[in-house]
């Protein structure tokens, strides 16, 4: 009796600490300027946020292009901003040279914030 108190114990102790992480955000689709659709999960915080496409390249939104396009760094005082690097996603074939970022490209920095031009 002792041992099956202790083993329902163990079991719910362990399968608690199991679902205590909240489960990944969905991706959705979002339509570029031409009407193409991409699929993007949404990552980051309010204050630090990106998309990601399913193969993990980060991307924002140009407001101006109303495009959704790979991200590019701007480090300057210490913090890191990304911005659109021109590049929509979608038309990376085109882009040979161009390497999109992924999380580990990602510097560490004080102050880190999104901005669109």
């Amino acid at each position: 009796m002792k041992f099956a108190l202790i083993l329902s114990a163990t079991t719910l102790l362990v399968a608690s600490v199991a679902t205590a992480t909240p489960p990944g955000k969905p991706a959705h689709y979002y339509t570029q300027a031409s009407g193409e659709k991409v699929m993007l999960q949404s990552a980051g915080n309010a204050e630090f946020h990106w998309f990601e496409t399913r193969r993990g390249h980060i991307v924002v939104y140009n407001k101006h292009s109303k495009n959704y396009e790979y991200a590019k760094v701007d480090k300057a005082n210490n913090s890191v901003v990304l911005l659109p690097s021109g590049v929509v996603v979608g038309e990376l074939a085109k882009h040979a040279a161009f390497k999109p970022l992924t999380r580990k490209d990602l510097p560490k920095a004080k102050t880190r914030t999104t901005q669109t031009p």
